[in-house]
């Protein structure tokens, strides 16, 4: 792959529309991802190809050539369209200005994909072509679509828009005209705005039959959240008959997993059942999710929607929109012909489209843990996400043990990393993504640790150790306080228990050594801290409080639970009506503006985050933070809100009860535990404590 563009940043204006050299982009469209040029005009479109194609997109999507757009127009009029036709307005303003983009874009290998409105037309009569005015060509309807009623979404108006009557053999034949000539003028594919509401032939209607039959051209459709109806499923997969879907339902988890500083559990939505990952369309953020009026991703950061986009960008079979952001935000700012953001030349975005590009054919397999997503391509590569981004020492999954074993040098931050049949370790630059493929053998012999080395808190750690490239090994284990001992390694994964006797502080070392079947030898050592559980973080405030919808209070600044500290947690039993967030302080009764400038609030960063039983959340300082929810709480029930200082997260679990408890074995040593759950030697102070003697547990007050 050729990097000069990239790396002299908007150095594409320097590159020769002459150079046809090959980039290595794939031939089928839905094999690579897409760059959608939002507004952008043919002569920004045609300057831009070459560094296009050195970032490794595929393909380029335009907006809307069907009139009633002009240069300099909002964008949202593309969106209303004067026909079924090229029509001499909007960013590529004519037939002869789309030919010239076509053609420079099949120098560079890069297809043309343009955005097709075909649901609606214009509901100004003045604004559309006549022909729409007879013969039922549009529905006579004004009743607005109801998203609950497959019917309505496919025979009602979407806003003030004349539905068109998709059912018409004539305006079929109009439509596959129009197909055509675009076909003609070298567009390779369409993206067909508002598929769901044009209806498929179980439902009488032919449109997508005549549309999909002009050969040789892709198609890819917006259905967003559900096509509606009892048969959701079967209509999805129907729609796949005739073209790729969009899943904007899994794009959404992917993101808000991301805001909220991690990664999605899950590999995909519609794909994990119903439809095959080669007819799915993902994407970070799309013109609807920016442009619209309280679009969710226009106060979303650059490099967050980077992170959601790499996530989905190098799956097998599944394509991938990358959004040019608009230099505006506004509604009515974002114009037609301005040119939007040239970001998808950054390093790592050429990367993950250079990796995907380069593993066409291969499967992939998804993890994810700590925060952490990677995805593995067989015989391949991998790309690995921090969810909340930076530079961090990962230790992840090989998935299904896909990419090959050997040393790899990240591609976007040069960092080298290992990867073992298990394993793939090693640090993620600022970006907080790494893509690995082309890698070397790894022959040196060496023991793997999980983790790798630093401290941790309570009595013990299991620590598993892991043979390479070796035949045998042992691990020598020592401390302060211990006598030392040595363990030999089995081939595959090997448990050790380190940190009995040994006092909070005090050093643990690990001194290893590996045996190659050749005769090669190496050796080395890695150490961990054993920590007092009870010592609270330097940054831990003394104070803690939950502010919101707990205990029957309402928002106030001056309103709030007092948290119990617990180690390096704040804990709180407390009845839930709503959402909370918290506070290290408390602030004066309604002054919000003050209270959300002194630096004392802790909450969600971005939306809203819900929180289930058992599960957790990120907390960060932010200076007016959103809020949790959790759905599952019942009136007057409590339920213990924690908030661990160690991971910064929040997290909500049953409170404990001691309701229908008896003990039945008296005899039994006792173990004694806070309500939180938290071990204690003996009861040192009175209050409330839980019992366990035997299989048996009871709350009882010590005095």
């Amino acid at each position: 792959m050729r990097l000069a563009a990239l790396a002299a940043g908007l150095g594409f204006f320097g590159v020769s529309a002459a150079q046809t050299e090959s980039y290595g982009l794939p031939e089928n469209i839905q094999d690579g991802n897409i760059l959608h040029l939002f507004c952008w005009s043919s002569p920004q479109i045609r300057t831009a190809i070459p560094s296009i194609a050195e970032a490794g997109f595929t393909a380029i999507q335009i907006s809307p050539v069907q009139g009633n757009a002009h240069s300099g127009a909002e964008w949202f009029y593309a969106y209303m369209p004067y026909d079924f036709a090229i029509k001499g307005t909007g960013a590529v303003n004519n037939a002869d200005a789309l030919k010239k983009v076509c053609e420079q874009a099949h120098k560079y290998g890069v297809k043309v994909i343009v955005d097709v409105v075909a649901n609606h037309i214009n509901g100004a009569a003045v604004n559309r072509d006549a022909w729409w005015n007879t013969n039922d060509r549009l529905r006579p309807t004004t009743s607005k679509v109801n998203y609950a009623s497959r019917t309505s979404i496919t025979q009602h108006r979407m806003g003030d828009y004349p539905d068109v009557n998709s059912e018409s053999a004539e305006v079929q034949e109009r439509a596959k005209d129009f197909v055509q000539a675009l076909k003609d003028c070298g567009v390779d594919g369409i993206r067909w705005d508002a598929a769901k509401h044009i209806a498929l032939p179980s439902e009488n209607c032919d449109f997508w039959k005549a549309v999909t039959s002009v050969p040789g051209l892709y198609h890819y459709g917006e259905i967003l959240d559900t096509p509606g109806g009892s048969n959701a499923n079967g209509l999805m997969k129907e729609y796949t008959d005739y073209m790729s879907v969009t899943d904007n339902t899994y794009s959404r988890i992917v993101l808000n997993a991301v805001k909220n500083g991690t990664v999605p559990t899950t590999h995909a939505s519609w794909a994990s059942s119903t439809i095959a990952d080669s007819k799915v369309v993902y994407w970070g953020e799309s013109h609807d999710t920016y442009a619209n009026d309280g679009g969710e991703t226009k106060n979303v950061t650059q490099e967050r929607i980077d992170r959601a986009w790499a996530i989905v960008a190098c799956r097998a079979g599944a394509s991938s929109l990358y959004l040019s952001r608009p230099s505006q935000t506004g509604y009515r700012e974002i114009k037609m012909g301005v040119q939007g953001s040239t970001h998808f030349t950054a390093p790592e975005i050429a990367a993950v489209n250079h990796f995907r590009n380069a593993m066409v054919g291969k499967p992939d397999y998804y993890t994810a843990s700590g925060g952490v997503a990677c995805i593995t391509r067989k015989d391949g590569g991998a790309v690995i996400v921090v969810g909340n981004g930076g530079s961090k020492a990962v230790s992840v999954e090989n998935g299904g043990g896909y990419c090959p074993p050997g040393i790899y040098v990240d591609k976007i931050s040069g960092n080298t990393f290992t990867v073992t049949a298990s394993k793939i370790s090693g640090t993620t630059g600022p970006t907080g993504i790494a893509v690995l493929y082309d890698g070397v053998a790894d022959t040196q012999p060496r023991v793997t640790f999980s983790p790798e080395g630093g401290s941790f808190k309570g009595e013990t750690l299991d620590v598993k150790a892991e043979l390479v490239n070796a035949v045998s090994g042992t691990v020598a284990v020592s401390a302060a306080g211990i006598a030392g001992y040595e363990e030999t390694l089995a081939p595959g994964v090997n448990t050790l228990t380190i940190g009995a006797g040994v006092a909070f502080g005090e050093t643990i070392t690990l001194r290893w050594s590996a045996d190659a079947a050749g005769g090669a030898a190496a050796s080395g050592e890695v150490t961990y801290t054993k920590v007092d559980p009870s010592l609270r973080p330097a940054d831990m405030p003394s104070e803690f409080y939950i502010l919101g919808q707990v205990n029957g209070n309402s928002w106030d600044p001056s309103i709030g639970v007092k948290m119990d500290e617990d180690g390096s947690s704040f804990v709180a039993d407390v009845t839930i009506q709503g959402a909370f967030s918290f506070a290290s302080a408390l602030g004066a009764k309604g002054n919000w503006s003050a209270f959300n400038a002194s630096g004392v609030r802790y909450g969600a960063t971005s939306a809203d985050v819900p929180l289930a039983i058992g599960g957790s959340a990120a907390i960060q300082k932010v200076t007016d933070p959103k809020a949790y929810t959790f759905a599952a709480a019942s009136a007057g029930t409590s339920y213990t809100i924690a908030v661990d200082w160690d991971t910064m997260t929040v997290s909500v679990r049953e409170a404990a009860g001691v309701d229908g408890v008896t003990v039945e074995d008296a005899a039994a040593q006792p173990e004694y535990y806070t309500l939180q759950g938290i071990r204690v030697d003996e009861p040192s102070t009175p209050g409330l404590y839980i019992v366990r003697r035997g299989r048996s547990v009871s709350k009882v007050y010590i005095r």
